[in-house]
């Protein structure tokens, strides 16, 4: 793969994972009426509607690697979304 490619590819994978945070961000802002708020609040996994680590919820100022499987924003990826991730990393690691 191109070093072009492979910098595309990780420019694309951190633009998604920037995008993803301020999507949480949004959402765990929003009031408890909004009808939006409501509708992501009541599909997630957490009861109260409060967005947590368990949410795959990555704290201001906080990095996880794309390896980390444990970490249920890492483990909650679509698995072919997840993969093609961890690919890009492993290719941008070996370009240096």
């Amino acid at each position: 793969m191109s070093k072009k490619l492979t910098a595309t590819v990780a420019g694309v994978v951190v633009l998604g994972v920037l995008v993803l945070g301020a999507l949480v961000i949004v959402v765990t802002h929003m009031p408890s009426d909004s009808r939006i708020g409501a509708m992501v609040r009541d599909g997630s996994p957490s009861a109260t509607g409060d967005v947590g680590i368990n949410d795959g919820m990555i704290a201001t100022g906080e990095s996880i690697s794309p390896f980390a499987d444990d970490h249920p924003a890492i483990a909650n990826l679509d698995a072919d979304l997840r993969a093609a991730m961890q690919d890009a990393a492993r290719d941008a690691i070996s370009d240096g």
